[in-house]
This record gives C-alpha cells, structure tokens and sequence, in this order.
C-alpha cells in the first residue's frame, strides 16, 4: 500500500500540509478549535441571527461607522453588508448573565460595510 499525498491546511487560504491526523497545519490547529469551542459562534450559524442580520441591515442600510474604524472623519458612504456588535458578542452575554438571547440584542448591532468591519474587529484583538 502507498503512500497518501499530503494535503493543504483546511484554513481556508492556507497551503502549509497539514499534521498528521489532524484537518490543519501546525499554525491554525489551535486557533480552530478555540473558535469551534465558543460558544458563541455556534449562534451565527442559526436562522434566528439570519433574520436578526436582516433586519439590521434593513434597519443600517448605510454603514454606521462614523469615524469609528478610524479610515475616515465622519459618515462612511458605503453599503452596510456585515452586522457589527458594538459591545463584544461575549462580554455583553457575560453582562447579561450569559444568557445567548443576548447575542441577537438587535440595541446592540450596528450595519457597516466590510471594510470598516475589518477595521474596527482588528483593532479589538
């Protein structure tokens, strides 16, 4: 019996070959199971956050930065197309007793285009 070929990382835009028995290379084994471990990442996967995106970005059809992302002064011209948690999805369901409910507070989402989005998560890590 042969050998198998190696195969990419399951990260998506990873080329490194990953371990042995394992889906990923060395570098992003740890980081996917952290994020298929929280708890809270699970509930994007729900119809119940499908429907609360919709009705955000229905609600923010323009991006709602206002100079938050720190790109630009003032209002950003473009289309909201990702749904923003201003407070941390997880702190603010510690701040309500962890209940996940909380993660679907439409008082605490915000329309923004994806590049502010990108702004604004990088600079929280």
């Amino acid at each position: 019996m042969g050998m198998l070929p190696q195969r990419a990382c399951a990260n998506s835009g990873c080329y490194a070959t990953r371990l042995q028995g394992s889906k990923y290379c060395l570098r992003h084994q740890n980081t996917t199971t952290e994020r298929v471990r929280d708890p809270i990442h699970k509930l994007r996967k729900t119809a119940r956050w499908a429907q609360c995106r919709r009705n955000v970005l229905s609600r923010d059809p323009m991006c709602q930065c206002n100079g938050e992302c720190g790109a630009h002064t003032g209002l950003c011209l473009w289309l909201s197309t990702d749904v923003h948690h201003r407070i941390d999805a997880i702190e603010y369901t510690k701040q309500h007793d962890g209940d996940p409910a909380s993660f679907f507070d439409e008082d605490n989402l915000q329309g923004l285009c994806r590049d502010c989005h990108s702004r604004i998560t990088r600079g929280r890590q």
